[in-house]
């Protein structure tokens, strides 16, 4: 074989292997290409997920504050909830003292008006009985003066009685 026919053989030989070959490396840049974007997809990627790790974990503290902060509140409405329970229970045993005093009174109030008609009645009498005293010291102060006259009367009768018995005597 002469060299030249030998050369125009492994000319489309060599020529279907440099295409390969290109086309190979052509491939192997894609595939660095894509592996380069898919490892700064997953380098932002990781700073996205640690940026959300980090997002998450201080919501998931706000959010444990929040809770905490809740359950704070929480123990002071009971607490509050419990004093105006006791608040409710002291006012209505006020309520049911204030009821039985007003009850006391009522009674009382009926007991001070009988007593003042009472009081009213005695008086009534009093002054009756005043008046039938004044009426007796009237009747009194008259026979002390009827008593005085017939007294007197009495004495003048036994001097002229000792009179006329000295002068039958002597």
């Amino acid at each position: 074989m002469t060299p030249n026919r030998r050369l125009d053989q492994l000319e489309p030989l060599m020529a279907d292997s440099l295409q390969k070959i290109d086309r190979l490396i052509e491939g192997q840049g894609q595939i660095i290409e894509i592996a380069t974007r898919a490892d700064q997809k997953a380098d932002i990627a990781a700073r996205g997920i640690a940026n959300l790790t980090i997002s998450t974990q201080k919501q998931f503290a706000e959010l444990r504050e929040g809770q905490d902060e809740l359950k704070a509140r929480q123990t002071r409405l009971e607490a509050n909830q419990d004093e105006l329970k006791a608040s409710q229970i002291r006012l209505e045993a006020n309520y049911a003292e204030l009821k039985a005093n007003q009850d006391e009174l009522k009674v009382n109030q009926d007991e001070l008006k009988a007593n003042q008609d009472e009081l009213k009645t005695n008086q009534n009498e009093l002054k009756a009985s005043q008046s039938r005293l004044e009426a007796n010291q009237v009747r009194l102060e008259a026979n002390q003066a009827e008593f005085k006259v017939t007294q007197d009367k009495l004495i003048a009768g036994q001097e002229l009685i000792l009179q006329i018995l000295r002068e039958k005597l002597f």
